[in-house]
């Protein structure tokens, strides 16, 4: 896989679907803006009236995600985003509260994987999203602002060092390590949540390498990334793991040889090989995978700190599988891992 292949599908930015209601949609334009006024009124009424949000909220997002309704920027900017900014800075506690915020930053998820202009437009909403990634309303709401953010940063490096700057990095390295503990289950939305939290945060790394320093430093952080690989997940959790993972050691060395201190390397080659053993030859079924942790042990292939993990025969053998695989992409990647392993054997 290319570097530039590679970096596409990690700033990749993510829509979130669900069937419409029928009688909903509008396809005329006119027809459209007279339903989101109307929209737009019942919820700043519901916002005042402290009640009814989370029923206004969604007809709300959905006229505002709908794919056949494109909104022209200045109306974004100066009739709907007020409005979803408005619910996010609600502070009530309960569960209408909480499905209004998640509503809003869901439809503000859709926006962010628009049009330029529009990702740009719904920026200025990142601090009020960043505020809800400590799950104090819950993790589904914490999970939908991080994906929210995770396509911002998927948009533009630029508005990466943006998010950056407005303090977006630290809380999703938490929101990861919060759902990942061992003390916290493994409940589906904790797992839904740390997978977007990582999939968010190489989106930023993508767009701002600086951010790597930031991550490794945060207490525990470096350990909970290397947890993900070594227990067992949901498969998307250990694919943007992974991919996490190979960014932070992609980087400065400095970087990648604190992870491999962490146990970085045995981690990655335990879930390689736990993952070919799996899957009975078909490739095709663990390419998601495979791939990331392929790119791990490459970055990892110039420390001779992580010697003894990558030269051992499970690691050679299960490279050397995959370098023989049918799939082009992924046997490329292998091959590319044999040669860096190839150059550590021989110091």
């Amino acid at each position: 896989m290319s570097k530039d292949h590679r970096d596409a599908l990690l700033r990749s930015k993510r829509v979130r679907l669900d069937p419409l209601p029928e009688g909903i949609l509008c396809t005329d334009r006119e027809d459209w803006k007279q339903a989101i006024e109307k929209a737009t009124s019942d919820l700043s009424s519901a916002i005042k009236q402290r009640t009814g949000s989370a029923h206004a909220t969604r007809r709300f997002r959905i006229l505002v995600s709908a794919d056949q309704c494109h909104t022209d920027v200045t109306y974004l900017k100066d009739r709907l985003l007020p409005t979803l900014i408005k619910v996010l800075l609600l502070r009530q506690d309960g569960q209408d509260t909480a499905e209004a915020v998640l509503e809003a930053a869901w439809a503000i998820t859709n926006l962010a994987a628009g049009q330029h202009d529009v990702v740009k437009t719904v920026l200025v909403s990142a601090p009020a999203l960043i505020a809800h990634l400590s799950g104090w309303l819950g993790n589904p709401v914490a999970d939908q602002c991080a994906w929210a953010l995770g396509n911002m940063a998927g948009e533009d490096a630029a508005y990466c060092k943006i998010l950056a700057a407005n303090g977006a990095v630290l809380p999703l390295a938490r929101l990861l390590l919060n759902t990942t503990c061992y003390n916290q289950g493994r409940a589906a939305e904790s797992e839904s949540a740390a997978t977007t939290a990582a999939w968010a945060l190489s989106n930023m790394l993508w767009g701002d390498p600086s951010q790597a320093g930031h991550l490794i430093e945060a207490p525990e952080f470096s350990k909970s990334l290397i947890n993900v690989l070594q227990e067992e997940h949901d498969g998307g959790l250990h694919i943007e793991g992974a991919w996490l993972l190979a960014f932070l050691c992609g980087g400065s060395e400095t970087h990648m040889h604190t992870m491999v201190k962490q146990g970085a390397a045995d981690a990655a080659v335990r879930r390689l090989c736990s993952t070919l053993d799996k899957q009975d030859g078909a490739f095709e079924d663990s390419l998601a995978l495979l791939t990331p942790l392929l790119r791990c042990l490459g970055n990892m292939g110039t420390s001779k700190l992580a010697a003894k993990s990558l030269l051992s025969e499970d690691c050679s053998a299960a490279v050397r599988r995959c370098a023989e695989c049918p799939n082009g992409s992924l046997r490329r990647e292998a091959r590319w891992v044999e040669a860096m392993l190839s150059k550590l054997a021989q110091g």
